[in-house]
């Protein structure tokens, strides 16, 4: 443990699972005094023990709060967890969803639910979050978590990669708004990663090229998200993280 966390009161959502999940456990590996883990569900997609759990194993105080972050009431819930910690200081939104498919397979329904979880949601857990930084003179981090989706356009997954290009912007402008209060606002964008969100999804079915040839391990990107709220990234804001094993900048 080398402790760049330390201290630090942090509120991940979707953080029982996946990339959330990953990030919630490397926080709490680098010194986190406590952890919310905001999601729908306690327990892991992969199985196995309860995120909390394994957070307490590591020495941080954690608690899960059962979080649509779609509706406000819940948003709030979840930031007010946080209070009996001291008050949120580090906050990842990690909650999202993919759904790839054929241009005219997609509903309208389909995409009012993947813009209200990937671009409302992250809006919401940011501004109650922000609010209560603000509000209680606390400086601190948010990391958004977007996509190499959001970045790298493909025909699959229209409404998810406008949904991602909208967090993209999001958290540069939150970066311009937040900095007088002296929170940084950062974009974490990562590639295709081994998750349960992401199986089944195939660089050859997207058509990109890896320079190192493989998915991304969860930790790997969520070692990104340490590093941006982190005090290493101190002057680091309005700007974005690429973890995406060389994705973006590569033809092919």
């Amino acid at each position: 443990m080398t402790g760049l966390l330390e201290g630090a009161v942090a509120l991940v959502t979707g953080g029982s699972s996946g990339l959330g999940r990953a990030i919630t456990l490397r926080f709490a590996e680098e010194g986190a005094k406590a952890i919310v883990v905001a999601d729908l569900q306690p327990e892991p997609l992969e199985g196995g023990r309860p995120t909390v759990e394994l957070v307490e194993e590591l020495g941080a105080e954690a608690v899960f709060v059962k979080t649509d972050v779609t509706r406000s009431d819940d948003v709030h819930q979840a930031v007010e967890a946080a209070d009996q910690f001291g008050g949120v200081t580090s906050v990842v939104t990690s909650a999202g969803i993919l759904r790839n498919a054929a241009l005219f397979d997609i509903t309208e329904a389909d995409f009012d639910r993947i813009m209200a979880i990937n671009v409302k949601g992250t809006f919401l857990i940011a501004q109650a979050a922000a609010r209560s930084m603000v509000d209680g003179a606390r400086e601190g981090s948010i990391v958004l978590v977007s996509s190499i989706g959001g970045v790298r356009a493909s025909g699959l997954n229209v409404p998810y990669g406008t949904s991602k290009g909208a967090v993209n912007l999001m958290g540069f402008a939150l970066g311009d708004a937040l900095a007088p209060h002296g929170i940084r606002v950062n974009v974490l964008q990562p590639g295709v990663m081994n998750t349960a969100m992401t199986k089944g999804v195939g660089l050859e079915e997207l058509g990109w090229k890896v320079a190192l040839n493989r998915a991304g391990d969860p930790r790997e990107v969520a070692n990104g998200a340490v590093f941006l709220a982190s005090p290493l990234a101190s002057y680091v804001t309005a700007t974005a993280l690429l973890a995406d094993g060389g994705i973006a900048n590569l033809i092919g």
